[in-house]
């Protein structure tokens, strides 16, 4: 099987190195995010929180024909006097956690009752701010292997393409 796989590259180095950017490109998609997440994770480390005032929420559908139970939400929020807005629900989202499902149903009652609620902020940087900052480790380990695996078969498959052209071999 090995053999099979160099015999196309060695035929077709130009799609190695298409497929070997795309999958690469894919892989450091997906380390932005990771790194966005925990970014702001560690942004609120210190766990300082404010007031918020939900504007708007809204349940919506992730596929057609499915229940909607992806949430969209503004909510304005004041710190040292400045306001500032949101729409972050969560660092690490996982759709199968029964905790999602509750931040779901407990801002839409602070939605309806018109209640505040309280946001993690950055009090470097207060514009920065997020409902459940909770890490969660089902997703990003498997984002973590996710950013892995595109990124190494992308460069497996990126070099191997530019050794055929550059080598020969």
């Amino acid at each position: 099987m090995r053999s099979d796989i160099f015999e196309r590259i060695r035929s077709r180095p130009d799609k190695a190195i298409f497929i070997g950017i795309v999958f690469f490109g894919v892989g450091l998609l997906l380390a932005c995010i990771v790194y966005q997440n925990l970014h702001g994770y560690w942004r609120t480390r210190n766990k300082v929180t404010a007031e918020a005032q939900i504007q708007s929420f809204e349940l919506q559908r992730v596929t057609r024909g499915s229940d909607p139970n992806h949430a969209v939400i503004w909510y304005e929020y004041c710190v040292d006097g400045r306001f500032f807005t949101g729409s972050k629900i969560a660092l690490f989202k996982d759709p199968d956690d029964p905790s999602d499902q509750s931040i779901r149903e407990s801002l839409e009652s602070a939605w309806r009752a018109r209640a505040p609620i309280r946001v993690y902020i950055d009090p470097e940087r207060p514009s920065f701010s997020v409902i459940d900052r909770d890490f969660k480790w089902w997703p990003f380990a498997v984002s973590t292997l996710a950013v892995g695996a595109f990124a190494a078969a992308g460069f497996y498959s990126l070099t191997s393409g530019l050794r055929v052209i550059f080598i020969g071999r």
